[in-house]
């Protein structure tokens, strides 16, 4: 590795662990049309939990990326697979990312796509254009498990399970993109953790500026009474999450607290 100021070469890096291999090769500069290279042989993704936060991966990834222009619009282009990826403890199913650049729109067009077994739970099509910093994806669900959105969720509820299938498209600037389309959800299943109830859910979701509609979706108690939930779920930027609900409900549970709870 040399270094000079704001450039730094690397040059026949090789990182190894077994069967685990991490090659770098390349230039990290001012100048955008210097890259950087990285190859991946089975390299274990659990071994980078410690630094993604909330989010957690398992797997085996292969396969190879560039990066460039770090300085101003970062640009990753990506040609890499990971056997039986897994996120938030959850299989998502043997993942495939492909990004190319596209001449003259000078675009990044994105292609991922996660089967578990035959079944393609989760794909994700469309442009990114670094200049601009825009987005342009369209992302299609199938049987996607929900258990793996249960750490942002946390601190609303927990044991979340059930499937969604959906269709979205999420466009905008990378700071503040907007989230549109629909999703069903297949005996979804979640404890409040201050009232100490569990709900289930089967029905349809609008979901339109961020903002996740409910008109007249049928919720169950553990008893099998029924009530009805209007409302929305705005989530600002995709991160904080707002509620404006309403229920109408009879005889329904809504607390199921004991002396140890308070």
């Amino acid at each position: 590795i040399a270094i000079d100021s704001t450039r730094i070469r690397f040059r026949d890096l090789n990182i190894s662990h077994g069967s685990q291999y991490l090659a770098i090769e390349g230039i990290l500069s001012e100048n955008p049309e210097d890259e950087l290279n990285f190859s991946f042989k089975n390299l274990d993704l659990e071994q980078l939990n410690q630094a993604t936060g909330d989010m957690t991966f398992s797997g085996i990834l292969n396969g190879t990326s560039t990066i460039s222009n770090v300085y101003e619009n970062l640009v990753f282009l990506s040609d890499i697979k990971s056997d039986s990826l897994g996120i938030n403890g959850e299989l998502l199913g043997n993942t495939h990312i492909l990004t190319r650049w596209i001449h003259p729109e000078d675009k990044i067009r994105v292609d991922m796509r996660a089967k578990r077994g035959n079944l393609e739970t989760l794909a994700l099509n469309g442009d990114y254009s670094p200049e601009e910093g825009w987005l342009d994806f369209e992302i299609r669900l199938d049987k996607l498990k929900l258990n793996i959105f249960q750490p942002y969720l946390a601190k609303f509820f927990r044991d979340l399970t059930g499937t969604s299938n959906g269709h979205l498209s999420l466009r905008g600037r990378v700071e503040n993109p907007v989230l549109n389309g629909e999703i069903s959800i297949h005996k979804a299943s979640f404890l409040m953790d201050y009232l100490k109830t569990t709900y289930n859910i089967s029905d349809r979701v609008e979901v339109k500026n961020n903002d996740f509609i409910f008109r007249d979706i049928e919720v169950f108690d553990e008893n099998g009474s029924r009530a009805l939930l209007n409302g929305n779920i705005s989530a600002k930027r995709l991160r904080e999450l707002e509620f404006d609900l309403f229920l109408d409900a009879e005889n329904f549970q809504f607390l199921k607290t004991r002396v140890t709870h308070n």
